[in-house]
């Protein structure tokens, strides 16, 4: 019997549409059986149902037009399996291939689904998708998307056994899809694994919390830039960025001057962003990037604490094959995980209350890292012998824009045969008589009969420039 069929009998039989809660849920378990689907299917005006254990593959005969006898949104007819006018539905234990001829899942007019364990493949334009909330898609909530793989590719696809029947991966413009899509608010995607799409998630309302999941970029021979996670702050998107890990993609945050964005907030914390060999030649490669679409654009409420931002050198070029990076090769491959767009508009300085970077940790590799503003870091910085010794560190070299609150020298290293490090409590005014701070220049006088290396701890407190400054 054909999938659909099987869902409107079981329908009929356990009671139409409604059951109240304390009813308990009705179960629809298929036991592993694989349905090929040549339309749009539908779990339509059902609450209270648990849909379980079934594979969906969609045929090269898949069609939008279907025999319904009940109206839908248009949209719909492009997914192969579509939820409308639910409540209280679980979908667990399922697998969705989509061949490369439709997009995946759609959920409207709904409150309260739960996708757990979820497999979906070869999505066109969407993974899952929940509409922006109107009078014909609902007022939508709680979308929860639980340990579940949703990968517009596999690597591999496109060759091999799959030459023909797949795009090529590796290939940027094969990128065709956003993995998860939330256009209303209240949702919850946690603990899966979001795989080689064009754009994995993205943010289009306010309360969703992103937490511990795999997005992954993947690398392609053009070394395109995707991204892992986009945040639409400019109008309606807000949310909470969790113990992630962003794998060779950026997260991509949008603003603007609309009066919302202030109270869109986003807050990124404890997250892994990583770097690899997906890098353009001579260009700067921005884990977090932010687009400000307007004049006097909003960053109020932002909070990018306690993450990790970690760059592999190996993978700086192919032809490297694992070695560490040669700074003579001549390549401009430089890492800034922090940077404003701002082209077509820029932040306003006085809309940034709210907002810190602080508590990050950086890998920092020499002449391939730019550290960002707002938090602490510590400088390196190497001093020759001299008597009478005068060097100036120029502090805009290691942050790209916002305010320095504070320089102090933390100890100092003596590249002596005893390679000793003094605690700066333990050095005496003949080791560094002088120490002045001049704007976000530190000039430094010194006397010193062998070479040395300075420890600078420096704290920065705004965001942009002429911001009040954070009291640290």
């Amino acid at each position: 019997m054909e999938l659909q069929k099987i869902i409107n009998k079981f329908r009929q039989d356990n009671g139409g549409q409604y059951t109240q809660s304390n009813d308990a849920f009705r179960v629809l378990d298929l036991k592993g059986q694989t349905f090929e689907i040549n339309h749009p299917l539908y779990i339509h005006k059902m609450n209270n149902v648990i849909f379980s254990n079934f594979r969906i593959i969609v045929s090269d005969k898949f069609t939008q037009k279907s025999n319904l006898t009940f109206p839908v949104p248009e949209f719909t007819n492009k997914f192969a399996l579509n939820l409308h006018k639910v409540k209280n539905i679980l979908l667990k234990d399922v697998f969705i291939d989509c061949r490369k001829i439709c997009s995946g899942i759609s959920v409207s007019k709904f409150l309260r689904v739960k996708v757990v364990r979820q497999l979906l493949l070869h999505q066109t334009e969407y993974g899952i998708f929940s509409p922006k909330c109107s009078e014909e898609n609902g007022n939508n909530h709680e979308l929860e998307i639980l340990d579940s793989n949703i990968m517009e590719y596999e690597f591999g696809d496109g060759y091999g056994d799959q030459k023909g029947y797949l795009p090529n991966f590796d290939e940027a413009n094969s990128r065709t899809s956003v993995g998860i899509f939330l256009g209303q608010a209240d949702n919850v995607i946690a603990d899966c694994n979001i795989h080689l799409c064009k754009v994995g998630i993205l943010s289009n309302m306010r309360a969703n919390r992103i937490q511990g999941n795999h997005i992954t970029a993947g690398g392609t021979k053009e070394r395109g830039i995707f991204d892992c996670i986009v945040v639409n702050k400019n109008k309606r998107g807000a949310c909470l960025i969790h113990n992630n890990y962003i794998d060779n993609g950026r997260l991509l945050i949008k603003t603007s001057s609309n009066k919302m964005a202030d109270r869109n907030y986003v807050h990124v914390t404890d997250n892994i962003f990583y770097r690899g060999y997906n890098h353009p030649s001579n260009e700067k490669f921005n884990h977090i990037f932010v687009l400000a679409e307007d004049n006097n654009s909003s960053f109020a409420n932002v909070i990018i604490n306690s993450n990790i931002f970690y760059n592999q050198d190996a993978n700086l070029d192919p032809n490297t094959k694992g070695k560490p990076f040669d700074p003579d090769s001549g390549l401009q491959r430089d890492i800034k995980p922090f940077e404003v767009d701002e082209k077509n508009g820029n932040i306003d300085n006085n809309r940034c209350w709210g907002s810190s970077m602080e508590k990050n940790t950086f890998t920092n590799s020499e002449g391939l890292f730019e550290i960002p503003q707002s938090t602490n870091f510590i400088i390196r910085h190497n001093f020759e012998a001299s008597e009478n010794g005068l060097d100036k560190i120029e502090l805009n070299s290691y942050i790209p824009f916002g305010q320095i609150v504070k320089a102090s020298i933390l100890g100092i290293y003596f590249s002596d045969k005893s390679k000793e490090f003094k605690n700066i409590s333990n050095l005496s005014k003949e080791d560094i008589p002088e120490l002045t701070v001049f704007g976000k220049q530190l000039i430094i006088s010194y006397k010193s009969k062998i070479n040395f290396t300075l420890h600078i701890e420096v704290k920065s407190g705004s965001f942009y420039e002429n911001h009040n400054i954070i009291n640290v």
